[in-house]
């Protein structure tokens, strides 16, 4: 699907407005398909239904239990982020360096994807565990749409405003405070709620 839709995009891209200008869209078809394909993060409190209350009766505290939740999403989805880059490089639809630079800015922001996902749903959870009736699916892929393009918008206006490389360098510079900023309140939120559910 990524690579039917990059292709596709590249060639749009590239006979309108020019060659150079093609990493910033294909990075923000990228996010969009990462993010989308990720909407386990938005259940992963909501999974748990009707048992959520029993969680805190284990010996390992709720913080901890969802931060194991949370790593082992962040690993499928190093895994498959690295599937997805390596097949755009090894067919020429990406050069290895704006392949680096395309999984760093994806890896970044679906980290900030996944721990707003996980505590909008710690927050308002959905007990039921069904994917149809929680609302916390569609919030997360309106959310991940929306700053797909604004990332993908910084691209093109740095792309447009400096060098490929020193564009991509400033966009993760970016993206990579934004996501320190992030985990530092999730960390914090998540004591605060993982508190509440157990007391």
């Amino acid at each position: 699907m990524s690579y039917i839709m990059v292709t596709i995009i590249s060639d749009v891209v590239t006979r309108m407005i020019g060659y150079s200008f093609v990493f910033p869209f294909v990075l923000m078809i990228l996010l969009m398909l990462s993010g989308i394909s990720n909407t386990y993060s938005s259940m992963m409190i909501s999974n748990e239904g009707k048992y959520l209350p029993y969680l805190s009766t284990f010996p390992v505290s709720l913080k901890k239990q969802i931060n194991i939740k949370v790593f082992l999403n962040i690993f499928l989805l190093t895994f498959s982020l690295i599937i997805t880059v390596l097949i755009l490089v090894l067919t020429h639809k990406l050069n290895f360096i704006n392949g680096i630079y395309a999984f760093l800015i994806l890896f970044l922001t679906n980290l900030n994807f996944i721990f707003r996902a996980v505590l909008n749903d710690l927050r308002n959870p959905s007990l039921t565990g069904s994917f149809r009736e929680n609302r916390n699916t569609s919030i997360f892929i309106t959310r991940n749409l929306f700053l797909s393009i604004i990332i993908g918008g910084l691209s093109l206006l740095f792309v447009g405003l400096y060098p490929l490389e020193k564009a991509n360098l400033m966009l993760i510079a970016v993206v990579g405070v934004f996501i320190l900023l992030r985990y530092y309140h999730y960390q914090r939120q998540l004591q605060k709620r993982g508190v509440n559910y157990e007391g």
